[in-house]
């Protein structure tokens, strides 16, 4: 299994919120090690099976990442959440340096491919009705598709969270954070003061 280095003050173990974080990030950085490392950028969904979920998604059979999903071999999938820089300047307790707050689950497991056909348009249904409930895409059309993706599920084995939010810090450090961040123009650095908001007081 891979090594996430994960303070005790960024720990979060809770697998609903974990499932519920993939839903709202679902682009995962997908990462294996055969012949080489190869790394590829897909949107995945969780569903129940396992102990810890079950993740599904599907990649062109141009990228040959799919030939690793061999059944035998594990792979790590990365969801990377809001994440922006945070200034010193906003802390109380000082001296200070300045850091990067973010949020990611590492989920791992030994994917498996989806070799049936009925069963690759299944998953191919549940991933469309997941992100577009109302997108409307005729099977005929979907199952010509088939021959040129490669569907796979993985029960996940493994699955760390990390929410660095700065909970490591003073209770006013921490409310600097969160007005500092809400003072910036970017969207990321406001997203992730929304969710110190929803989530920083609970790990």
């Amino acid at each position: 299994m891979s090594t996430l280095h994960i303070p005790p003050a960024f720990e979060n173990t809770n697998l609903s919120e974990l499932h519920d974080f993939i839903g709202a990030f679902p682009f995962a950085t997908v990462i294996s090690n055969a012949a080489a490392i190869t790394v590829s950028h897909l949107p995945l969904i969780v569903q129940e099976g396992g102990e810890y979920g079950t993740l599904i998604g599907h990649m062109a059979k141009a990228n040959q990442q799919w030939l690793d999903f061999d059944g035998v071999k594990s792979i790590v999938c990365i969801f990377h959440g809001p994440h922006a820089y945070t200034s010193p300047d906003w802390y109380k307790t000082l001296p200070a340096v300045p850091t990067w707050n973010y949020s990611l689950v590492h989920a791992e497991g030994i994917p498996e491919l989806v070799m049936d056909k009925a069963e690759l348009l299944t998953l191919i249904n549940n991933m469309v009705n997941h992100f577009e409930p109302s997108l409307h895409i005729s099977e005929e059309f979907k199952e010509s598709q088939l021959d040129f993706i490669a569907g796979f599920k993985m029960k996940i084995l493994a699955i760390q969270g990390k929410y660095k939010l700065g909970q490591n810090r003073s209770l006013a450090d921490q409310k600097g954070i969160i007005k500092g961040l809400s003072k910036q123009s970017d969207s990321d650095s406001k997203q992730l003061a929304e969710f110190i908001c929803t989530y920083g007081d609970k790990n």
